[in-house]
């Protein structure tokens, strides 16, 4: 019987990236051809379907953490530019000084890697500021870059 109830770190050697599953009770992760694999101290698992968990969309998320971009004045964010890869949708949460800014839905023009501008509500500023970027629906992703396009109040520090 396998139980889900830990952590699983990947690593992808060829792009040096790394993630966490959580649920997945594994300790070895591989693709071999267009196949998924998993193993376990009772076992080797092939994984049937890259974007499904238990029938479940698999949710992914990039997260950073918070930064005033180099500057200590308050500041709004103009536009988001991605360096993306994408299947599908995505979902962009901004915050400003911890609090929720805007939750933006980007719908690729075309599947495959794109570098995409994303405009920003200009009702929200602070100083520091950080990012959360979501799959939509279990979409598949990778994520290159993420840049800001900032527009500096200087009416002080924030």
């Amino acid at each position: 019987m396998l139980t889900l109830h830990t952590n699983t770190k990947i690593s992808d050697t060829n792009g040096k990236a790394t993630t966490q599953l959580t649920g997945y009770d594994f300790n070895s992760y591989c693709q071999i051809g267009s196949s998924f694999f998993a193993c376990s101290s009772v076992g080797i698992y092939k994984i049937n379907s890259g974007n499904k968990y238990d029938t479940s969309n698999i949710s992914s998320v990039i997260s950073t953490f918070s930064t005033n971009l180099g500057f200590s004045a308050l500041k709004r964010l103009r536009f988001i530019y991605l360096d993306v890869e994408t299947t599908g949708q995505l979902k962009i949460t901004t915050y400003a000084d911890n609090v929720l800014a805007e939750v933006i839905i980007v719908t690729p023009g075309k599947q495959g890697r794109q570098y995409i501008r994303v405009s920003h509500s200009r009702a929200s500023k602070g100083c520091y500021w950080s990012f959360k970027v979501e799959n939509v629906a279990g979409c598949w992703f990778s994520l290159d870059i993420l840049e800001t396009l900032p527009v500096f109040l200087h009416r002080g520090r924030g």
